[in-house]
């Protein structure tokens, strides 16, 4: 397994090689030189591999909750850790330090706003609470949750989960579009879904851009 170290002394001696065979070897206060320059290197390249491979990341997965008398329409979280690949190195996710989530309800294919701005409770798989803003360190499970509507066997009804200063909001048949902004360290990041409502409590799903994949990048 290669550090960045052992790797910029890979690379430097494959140079070193190449050009000592053509205009001869180093001599000792210039091998002293190389070893300093290896150690800079190796520095630098730790620094730039974290800020590219090294960044929080958030993935969505949009699911239906469905299970006895629950239909709910759920997104699930996590900052997924970096691969092996860089893993090797040194590389580590940075964690999301701050993460609001809000959203805008619209009738589908149209621009008419039904709901705005609702502040998502997320709930923290960390210590099960639910709350307004969360950190996401890095993990290979889901780390955070929000539910956004869901059917109400009470009314015979869906509803959009409302906040602090809105009630629940009843769904009528069709189909509707969410724009979810997801506040990732103070830097938004919008990201649209749709989902249909039907006469029961079966007919409540996520439209998904892509029907065979789960995962989508957010950030």
């Amino acid at each position: 397994m290669l550090t960045p170290i052992g790797f910029a002394i890979l690379i430097i001696a494959i140079l070193v090689y190449s050009l000592g065979k053509l205009v001869g070897f180093p001599s000792e206060w210039e091998w002293f030189d190389l070893i300093l320059a290896t150690v800079g290197i190796a520095m630098a390249m730790t620094g730039v591999f974290q800020s590219i491979a090294g960044r929080a990341r958030l993935i969505a997965y949009f699911k239906l909750a469905a299970k006895d008398n629950q239909r709910e329409l759920d997104i699930l979280l996590k900052n997924p850790p970096v691969g092996e690949r860089w893993g090797k190195f040194g590389v580590d996710r940075n964690s999301i330090q701050s993460l609001e989530i809000s959203l805008r309800l619209l009738k589908a294919n149209t621009k008419d706003i039904l709901q705005s701005i609702i502040h998502a409770k997320i709930l923290d798989h960390a210590d099960g609470v639910w709350k307004n803003r969360i950190t996401l360190p890095p993990t290979s499970s889901i780390g955070a949750a929000i539910s956004v509507a869901f059917w109400d066997f009470t009314q015979e009804t869906a509803m959009l989960l409302g906040d602090a200063q809105r009630d629940n909001y009843p769904l009528e048949k069709g189909q509707y579009q969410l724009i979810l902004d997801f506040q990732i360290n103070g830097e938004s990041r919008f990201w649209p879904m749709n989902f249909v409502v039907g006469a029961d409590a079966d007919s409540i799903m996520w439209v998904l851009p892509n029907p065979d994949r789960e995962d989508y990048r957010i950030r």
